[in-house]
């Protein structure tokens, strides 16, 4: 794609230079279309996800929080909630064996990172 692509980004939008003109295929078009609908009557997921990360920030318990501990709660989180919506369960057991393979492959920069804030965090009280 080039910059004069008006998609946004959508990767279900058809550019020209993929051979489709601007016209847009009648499924793509009805799948935009349920979006669209979608997101005029209920806060889609980057929104919804931007209201918890605010709480989250607001809670005195945020500060014992690291940012993997936010990451892997929204990934097993999913599994965690699949009872009550039982139709997200394959995506649910899917995400949740990615957030372990992620966690397994980067558990040294995980360990790093929440160590260098544990003593930035001391640091802080010591300054204070």
């Amino acid at each position: 794609m080039d910059g004069d692509d008006k998609s946004g980004g959508n990767p279900t939008e058809q550019s020209a230079e993929s051979g489709a003109g601007t016209e847009t295929e009648p499924a793509v078009r009805e799948i935009l279309d349920i979006i669209e609908l979608a997101d005029s009557k209920t806060a889609n997921p980057d929104q919804r996800a931007m209201k918890v990360w605010d709480a989250l920030k607001k809670s005195p318990d945020y500060g014992n929080l690291s940012t993997w501990d936010i990451v892997c709660f929204a990934g097993n989180g999913v599994a965690m909630f699949h009872t009550f919506h039982p139709w997200l369960e394959d995506a649910a057991r899917n995400l949740a064996k990615l957030m372990h393979t992620i966690h397994y492959a980067n558990w040294e920069t995980i360990a790093r990172e929440e160590l260098d804030a544990e003593i930035a965090k001391t640091k802080a009280k010591k300054d204070n």
